[in-house]
C-alpha cells in the first residue's frame, strides 16, 4: 500500500472533526488520532465496527497521555464533558492494544502514550529567548483573534479566569498561545507522519503567524523536506476532503464500502495522486491555491488520454480469434461463400465481438485505458473509467467551480 501518514488533533474541530473522518481516512495510510473522543467516534461517519477493524490494522492510530488512554474515572470526570466519557467498546480496545503494542518498536505501534506535557514550561523559555515575540502575539490576540482556532482561544479565556499560569493578561495570552503550538508540535512529532490534517484554514494561518512572529517551527514538518512547505501542503489536504466530499454528492449520497475501498486499487491510487500532488503544487504559497485541487484534478480528466483505437481493437481482435490471422481471414471467406464451420463462426465472433467492444468503448459505454486519475470513479461510482462517466464527472465538477 502507498504510504501517506497523517495526523490530525481531531478534538480541535468537535463535530466537524468526526464528520470528516472518512475523508481524513481516505487520504491517510496511517491516520494518526491525538486523543480522540469514544463517544464522537461512535458517531461519525465512519461505523463503529469498521474503526475497531482500522484501529486492530493500524490504520488508524492512536495517541495520548496516559491517563486519558487507561483511566475510565478520569475519562467520565474530565472538564470536557460528556464527549470525552469513556466508552467501553472502544477504550477498551484502545487499552489492549496499548498494552499489547508495548514491545513493538514506536513507528509499528498503534497506540503510543505520550510523555508528560512539557508547553508551559517550553513557553516561558521560548519567551525569555524571544522577547519581541511577546508584543507581536499578543497584538494577533488583541486585534485579529480570529486568526487563533477556538481551542486556544477557549484555553487563553480559562486561563484568564484562573490566573494560575501568570500574572498579566499579556504572558497569559502569549503563554497560551506558544503551549498549544508545542503540544500539538510535539504530538505531530511523536505521530511519525508526513502531513498534518487541519480541517480550519485559521489553524493553517496561526501555523504561519507562530513560524513569522514568534519564531516557533512549523507544526507540520513533511519528512525530509523544508518545514515552509507545511502549510501548502495542509492547505492542499483540506481542499482534497472536501472534493471527497463532493464526489459522495455525486455518487447520490453513497458512500462507498470503506473496508472494501481500502483495500483496493483506487485506494492506492488515490495516495500515489495525492503524493504527487503535494509534490507538484507543494511551493507555491497557500494564498494562491485556491481552488487547485479541484482545478487539477479537472484537468486531468479533461486532457488525459483514453487508449483504445480501431487499430488497436482489429490486432485484439485476431489474438482473440486463437487461429490469428489466417484463422480470422478463413472465417471471414466461409462465412462470406459457405456454410460456416463451428471453428469458423468462432472466429469471426470474435472478430465482431471485439470490434463491438471498441465501438462500446469510443461511445463511453464500458472502460477503456485511462492515463488521468482512476480514483474518483472507483470511489464515487465503484467502476473504472469510460467516456461517458468522465463527462459526466467533469461536469460536475465545472460546476462545483461555479458555486
Amino acid at each position: 500500500m502507498f504510504d501517506f501518514p497523517a495526523f490530525c488533533h481531531i478534538n480541535e474541530y468537535q463535530n466537524r472533526g468526526y464528520r470528516n473522518l472518512r475523508q481524513m481516512l481516505l487520504l491517510s495510510e496511517p491516520l494518526t488520532l491525538w486523543a480522540p473522543s469514544s463517544v464522537l467516534l461512535g458517531e461519525s461517519n465512519v461505523a463503529v465496527d469498521d474503526i475497531l477493524w482500522l484501529l486492530d490494522s493500524g490504520r488508524i492510530r492512536i495517541v495520548g497521555r496516559e491517563r486519558w488512554l487507561t483511566s475510565e474515572s478520569f475519562r467520565n470526570a474530565h472538564p470536557f464533558g460528556p464527549s470525552a466519557r469513556w466508552v467501553p467498546r472502544i477504550d477498551d480496545e484502545i487499552k489492549r492494544l496499548l498494552d499489547e503494542d508495548k514491545s513493538r518498536p514506536p513507528r509499528e505501534r498503534r497506540v503510543i502514550e505520550a510523555p508528560p506535557e512539557d508547553g508551559y514550561e517550553w513557553a516561558d523559555s521560548h519567551m525569555d529567548q524571544h522577547r519581541e515575540a511577546i508584543r507581536r502575539l499578543y497584538e494577533v490576540y488583541r486585534r485579529t483573534p480570529r486568526q487563533i482556532p477556538g481551542g486556544t482561544m477557549d484555553t487563553i479565556a480559562r486561563n484568564l479566569t484562573k490566573r494560575t499560569i501568570a500574572h498579566s493578561e499579556v504572558a497569559i495570552v502569549v503563554k497560551t498561545m506558544l503551549r498549544d503550538a508545542r503540544n500539538h508540535g510535539m504530538a505531530f512529532k511523536i505521530s511519525d507522519a508526513d502531513i498534518a490534517m487541519h480541517l480550519s484554514r485559521v489553524d493553517l494561518g496561526f501555523m504561519q503567524i507562530l513560524a513569522d512572529q514568534a519564531g516557533v517551527p512549523s507544526l507540520v514538518r513533511p519528512r525530509g523536506e523544508v518545514q515552509s512547505i507545511a502549510a501548502p501542503m495542509g492547505e492542499l489536504a483540506l481542499q482534497t476532503i472536501e472534493v471527497l466530499r463532493r464526489l459522495d454528492e455525486f455518487a447520490g449520497g453513497r458512500a462507498p464500502d470503506l473496508r472494501r475501498f481500502l483495500d483496493g486499487s483506487g485506494r492506492a491510487d488515490l495516495l500515489k495522486w495525492m503524493r504527487r500532488t503535494c509534490d507538484s503544487l507543494k511551493l507555491i504559497a497557500p494564498a494562491e491555491l485556491d481552488g487547485a485541487v479541484l482545478h487539477h484534478l479537472r484537468h486531468q480528466l479533461e486532457h488525459e488520454k483514453f487508449h483504445d483505437s480501431i487499430l488497436a481493437a482489429w490486432r485484439r481482435s485476431r489474438l482473440d480469434a486463437a487461429a490469428g490471422v489466417m484463422g480470422a481471414v478463413t472465417s471471414i471467406a466461409d462465412a462470406a461463400f459457405g456454410a460456416p464451420s463451428l471453428w469458423a463462426a468462432g472466429g469471426f465472433g470474435a472478430i465482431v465481438f471485439s470490434g463491438t467492444r471498441t465501438i462500446l468503448r469510443n461511445l463511453g459505454y464500458i472502460p477503456a485505458d485511462f492515463d488521468g486519475p482512476q480514483w474518483p470513479f472507483l470511489y464515487a461510482l465503484g467502476a473504472k473509467t469510460t467516456r461517458r462517466r468522465r463527462d459526466r464527472l467533469l461536469q460536475f465538477l465545472k460546476l462545483l467551480g461555479k458555486g
